[in-house]
């Protein structure tokens, strides 16, 4: 997938957003691609890790992504934010925001600690099941990619991009590939269950108002 040009300033949050759903959409090709090489478990699983991995990075989540930052920034900063007044101010440690953050990075580093684990179980299924788990995972991954970016044109108010936002990052954590060919392969992953379920936790109650 090409980088991005980071000194690019989207017009707006919902041009940010359509943005991050064509980065989706190229990740969901590139996994199809990608899945040409593999031929043995260990090798699907690394790109599973990869694929989840860059799936995670590219979440929604920095203040770009937020209409309320960008209402707020300049009619009197976080004071007078109305996301603010409900559930914190973002930076301040132990906002919903701030917990959101703590357990996307928990998330990240279960998923980064996995080869280790790995390579002290064997799959109870082969590596062509792995690859066709990986391959139905790039076709909803394009298809929920394409979804978001129709919703989020067709969203007319902060609190709706909120929403779709919010909709659309729980299903692509709901839907990692590492963790789906864990499942289907029997391979033992509870500390990615565990951390998928905090982050989880955290993405649905920074905007409750969904």
């Amino acid at each position: 997938m090409e980088d991005r040009d980071p000194g690019r300033k989207p017009d707006s949050v919902k041009d940010a957003l359509m943005d991050a759903a064509d980065s989706y959409t190229e990740l969901a090709e590139d996994l199809q691609t990608d899945l040409k090489s593999p031929n043995t478990m260990e090798e699907v699983l690394k790109l599973a890790e990869r694929t989840s991995l860059e799936v995670l990075a590219l979440l929604p989540l920095s203040p770009v992504y937020c209409p309320f930052c960008s209402i707020y920034t300049d009619c009197g900063g976080c004071e007078n934010c109305k996301y603010a007044a409900d559930y914190g101010i973002c930076s301040e440690t132990g906002s919903l925001y701030h917990q959101v953050l703590e357990a996307h990075y928990g998330l990240v580093g279960a998923i980064e600690s996995f080869p280790g684990q790995s390579k002290k179980i064997v799959p109870s299924k082969g590596t062509e099941v792995a690859k066709d788990v990986l391959s139905i995972g790039a076709s909803n991954l394009a298809k929920m990619a394409k979804n978001f970016r129709s919703e989020i044109q067709k969203a007319s108010s902060p609190e709706d991009i909120m929403t779709v936002k919010k909709d659309f990052m729980i299903e692509l954590v709901s839907d990692l590939p590492l963790e789906k060919v864990c499942s289907h392969c029997d391979l033992e992953h509870l500390n990615i269950i565990r951390a998928k379920e905090e982050a989880l936790l955290g993405l649905d109650r920074h905007w409750a108002a969904a």
